[in-house]
């Protein structure tokens, strides 16, 4: 089960948390400017933050389940949102509590592409702001806008004069100005300064992910000399190589000749594919036996061969005694893990399905082969 954990409802209905909102950029005297060359702040109006409990897993489980996990928490549908799976920000025996961003996908395409050609992370805003301690809000003020950092390391954005009703709805949490000026209504607890440079583990959630990924990008100087001196090393092996195909060739060729030769001073006539005259000579001479593991293998592959495109066989194991064949399957989902049984069963084999399981997209499961009568 994943649980969601976020603000307060109250402040669910003040905030402006919509995905909706177009990529307007701020006036220069409204925008977080921090000396780190590496990153690009974009407003946090157009990006929902989100502090998600997920239990124990891989990671690559938890970034393929991130999008279910705040469906029911946002106003668009699922595929129409790029969500981004962000680093821990709390941990306990369960699992922990993940920092998760949504953003509409038609608001990250602008933002992409008014960052065309450049390789910066792209982080919203809010999270310039130190996390605060339990009961506070850490804010920045910009002129017309007001950032806010939450304790469970969310944040919001909003304008200057919304801030007291949500102020007020959230239970009137202590203030730590870290810049600007408030409205005189807010009580400020503290001042302190914003930090230099946010935390380095948020670089995790930068909205440069999935079909935003960067492409390419320039190497440093000493990365492109290796990089020049491995290419041409891959070309001096692939020349050896190329030799090396060229004289085999000759070889096979010669052997090939030699060997319609024979075939043909003992009264067989070689007519297209060497190959498949050699086998239909062998088997004249020698009858192929019936049962065993190549029959069942035989038997189980031809039955599964209308479903080649979507059954795997990730694992195989024969046992003489009882002729029996142990098979792992793969397929995208039950039915095709059923329908691959019921082809089986068709065939005239014995089959005995253990429990099939289901995750990351596919299905899997093992079935106990018995062979055919003779």
């Amino acid at each position: 089960m994943i649980d969601h954990i976020s603000v307060s409802t109250a402040l669910r209905r003040l905030i402006p948390l919509s995905v909706r909102r177009s990529h307007r950029p701020h006036p220069a005297a409204d925008r977080v400017n921090l000396p780190v060359s590496d990153i690009s702040f974009v407003p946090s109006e157009t990006v929902l933050l989100l502090a998600v409990s997920f239990p124990k897993m891989a990671p690559a489980q938890r970034r393929s389940v991130a999008g279910f996990a705040v469906e029911d928490l946002i106003a668009q549908p699922l595929d129409q949102c790029h969500v981004v799976l962000g680093p821990q920000v709390k941990a306990d025996d369960a699992g922990g509590v993940w920092l998760v961003a949504v953003i509409s996908l038609a608001v990250m395409d602008e933002i992409f592409r008014a960052h065309a050609g450049s390789q910066a992370v792209l982080l919203p805003d809010v999270l310039a702001l130190q996390v605060p301690s339990d009961g506070a809000w850490s804010v920045l003020a910009r002129d017309r806008r007001v950032l806010v950092r939450l304790p469970d390391a969310t944040g919001f954005a909003t304008d200057c004069t919304a801030l007291a009703a949500i102020w007020a709805a959230a239970g009137q949490p202590k203030i730590v100005l870290l810049g600007g000026v408030l409205p005189e209504d807010l009580p400020i607890a503290e001042q302190t300064a914003l930090a230099l440079a946010p935390d380095p583990a948020l670089r995790a959630i930068d909205l440069r992910r999935g079909r935003f990924a960067r492409r390419g990008g320039g190497l440093p100087l000493g990365l492109r000399s290796l990089s020049l001196i491995c290419a041409v090393a891959l070309l001096g092996h692939l020349g050896l190589l190329l030799l090396d195909v060229l004289g085999l060739g000759r070889i096979a060729a010669t052997q090939e000749a030699t060997l319609r030769a024979a075939l043909e001073a003992q009264g067989v006539t070689v007519q297209g594919d060497l190959v498949t005259t050699v086998t239909s000579v062998l088997a004249a001479q020698q009858p192929a036996k019936t049962g065993g593991f190549l029959r069942l293998l035989s038997d189980t592959f031809t039955a599964l061969k209308p479903q080649i495109d979507t059954v795997q066989i990730k694992g195989l194991r024969y046992t003489r005694a009882p002729n029996t064949l142990s098979v792992t399957m793969e397929a995208p989902d039950l039915a095709g893990l059923q329908t691959a049984q019921t082809a089986l069963t068709a065939a005239g084999l014995g089959v005995t399905a253990g429990a099939a399981t289901s995750a990351n997209g596919a299905a899997e499961v093992e079935m106990t082969l018995r062979g055919t009568t003779p």
